[in-house]
């Protein structure tokens, strides 16, 4: 269930730090870096911002059911299981629904 805590964790710390110093231009380094959100400058400045909410979001929503879990949880093999599923889950939950509100632009 740590995996899930700090995954959270870090999910919230990197999208309020895309929303304080979102990546201007481009690159290969820093950002929600996909083929489709770096086809134009329009997509990548709509992408960032679409992927620090939606990072800020699964924090949240992860750390909220990890700490559920953790306190209602009597057997400690599932619980890093289930946390490992939650942090699979949600990694893919957050690029389907960037990569959706980026075909949508279109």
């Amino acid at each position: 269930m740590v995996i899930s805590i700090v995954s959270g964790l870090i999910f919230l710390v990197i999208g309020i730090l895309f929303q304080i110093f979102p990546p201007k231009k481009i690159n290969i380094l820093y950002g929600y870096r996909t083929s489709r959100s770096m086809k134009n400058q329009q997509t990548w400045d709509f992408s960032q911002k679409m992927a620090s909410k939606e990072l800020i979001k699964t924090g949240i929503v992860l750390l909220g059911i990890s700490i559920l879990l953790l306190k209602f949880s009597t057997v400690s093999g599932e619980v890093n299981f289930i946390g490992l599923f939650l942090v699979i889950i949600s990694i893919g939950i957050l690029f389907l629904r960037v990569e959706s509100a980026i075909k949508k632009l279109k």
